[in-house]
């Protein structure tokens, strides 16, 4: 049956691809670069969100969700990137999702892919652990220890807060803000440990040792959540000497952020000092780290690029998305057996409806196999880095002060 020329998508569609390149931007900065759902604004994919989608369920295994995605992507790239990035994420979306860092959100184990490449492969939340059954210790002395081990950080929070305002002693006051310390940083709450670290900063000037020590549980903290370039600039702000201490420790934290940061010229040099039986272990580990990546082999993001030019979805089976280049392949084939059969019966309109639409998922698609190659070579680097910094992450923890010195 010949279709029409004037046929209603051929109305349509043009504006709704109008409307998608397009978006209104009255989304407030905060909401705009926020990875939470609903936040940005765009009218296409605001519609999508409150009524296509509850009317579906969550069918996503990408965070944040590919509409999501979308919205960040228009309101951080030029339009015409970010309609590439978005028909990209949409060949990817639940495909290969081995190459991608988890993430956990309402307890759902999801892929996490950002707009902003390349991701931290990092744990990003981890799932809730389950609280070992055990019995209430007697006395409130007890207590905070009792739920700190719980997996209850929280709680104890609040009883080393209860502690420290009740102690009239600085010997009490520093035990109960070092407990609350470490309840931030078993909660992961950077944030939170940054600001009770200046509290004591401002507050407790008589408790200058630890004022001192605060700097590496706040950098700790940062590390655990990928915030590696943070976590360094706080370790700066330390300023430790090899007289100190605890330089070692330190000096080992800042090791582990540089690994991560594959700065290896920089990791070389810092992990100089670092010797012993508490750290020589490690440092042995991340000294032979810049060899091990220099003999990493590397995908070549214009070969991929290229790859997937000649043969849409190509380029992803090179760069180790198998999944994603299947599905551009799929996707591709489809819109060109579109074109082919409007243009066989006349209907030009949808074939360059239809030729408009398809070209963004064939540009999509050369983009994505080149960010992917680039992504797999990050991911290659960051797996060699993963057993030099946990030997290194196990000697910093094992080395934490004890709390009778505390």
């Amino acid at each position: 049956m010949r279709l029409s020329r004037y046929s209603l998508p051929t109305r349509v569609l043009p504006l709704a691809l109008a409307l998608a390149v397009f978006p209104f931007r009255t989304a407030s900065a905060a909401e705009e670069t926020g990875e939470a759902y609903g936040t940005g604004r765009n009218a296409v994919l605001d519609l999508y969100q409150d009524f296509v989608s509850p009317a579906r369920g969550s069918r996503c295994g990408m965070h944040p969700s590919c509409s999501q995605y979308a919205k960040l992507a228009f309101a951080s790239l030029n339009p015409v990137d970010a309609y590439l990035a978005t028909m990209d994420r949409l060949m990817r979306c639940t495909q290969d999702a081995g190459t991608y860092p988890a993430r956990y959100v309402g307890g759902q184990r999801l892929s996490y892919d950002p707009v902003s490449a390349p991701p931290a492969l990092e744990e990003a939340i981890v799932p809730p652990a389950s609280p070992a059954a055990a019995s209430a210790p007697a006395g409130e002395a007890a207590l905070p220890g009792w739920l700190e081990g719980l997996d209850f950080p929280s709680d104890a929070f609040a009883v080393y807060a209860r502690a420290y305002a009740s102690a009239a002693d600085p010997q009490g006051r520093e035990a109960a803000l070092r407990g609350m310390s470490r309840c931030l940083r078993h909660r992961g709450d950077y944030r939170g440990l940054g600001r009770l670290h200046r509290f004591v900063l401002a507050h407790e000037p008589g408790l200058a040792s630890l004022g001192k020590d605060l700097y590496a549980e706040e950098a700790a903290a940062l590390f655990d959540a990928g915030e590696y370039e943070r976590s360094l600039s706080v370790l700066r702000l330390r300023a430790s000497r090899p007289e100190d201490p605890d330089f070692a420790r330190v000096q080992l934290l800042r090791c582990l952020d540089l690994a991560r940061l594959q700065r290896m010229h920089d990791l070389t040099a810092a992990t100089a000092p670092l010797s012993g039986p508490d750290y020589g272990k490690a440092a042995e580990g991340l000294r032979a780290l810049p060899a091990a990546v220099d003999a990493l082999p590397r995908k070549k993001p214009a070969l991929a690029g290229m790859l997937s030019a000649v043969i849409p979805g190509a380029g992803y089976a090179y760069a180790g998305r198998p999944g994603a280049g299947f599905a551009s392949f799929l996707i591709n084939g489809l819109f060109f057996w579109t074109v082919s059969e409007a243009v066989l019966h006349r209907n030009y309109a949808i074939a360059a409806t239809a030729g408009a639409l398809g070209a963004g998922w064939y540009a999509g698609g050369i983009r994505g196999a080149y960010h992917s190659a680039q992504q797999e070579n990050y991911r290659a680097r960051q797996q060699a880095a993963d057993g030099p910094v946990q030997t290194g992450y196990d000697a910093f923890e094992r080395n934490e002060p004890t709390r009778s010195e505390l």
